[in-house]
């Protein structure tokens, strides 16, 4: 999921020049209601765009290319982070892949 979200932002450095570089760091919310990722790369642009974070997220919302399959809800919370809500769907293909995966999934040669 953490993947898909930085592909998400990967693709949209592409429009918004200072995503190029930005580290984007995904967390899990301490409370459930606000999505299952939130990052707060809104607010550590502040600084560098001199922009109210609120707007920053709100630009950085409308350059993803959101797949509604995938992302039921993205919202800007408090003073600019962005909050990400999988959906059932999506959520349910993920565990199919674990169960058709077996023992081999998750396993890597590093």
């Amino acid at each position: 999921m953490k993947d898909y979200l930085k592909n998400l932002f990967a693709k949209a450095s592409e429009k918004l020049e200072y995503l190029k570089g930005t580290e984007v760091a995904f967390s899990v919310p301490n409370n459930p209601e606000h999505g299952d990722y939130a990052t707060n790369v809104a607010l550590t642009l502040t600084k560098k765009l001199r922009k109210n974070p609120r707007e920053i997220a709100h630009e950085i919302i409308n350059n993803l290319d959101i797949d509604s399959s995938v992302l039921e809800k993205v919202e800007i919370a408090g003073p600019g982070f962005i909050n990400f809500k999988f959906s059932q769907k999506y959520l349910v293909s993920i565990i199919g892949k674990i169960f058709a995966g077996k023992e081999e999934f998750g396993k890597s040669n590093k």
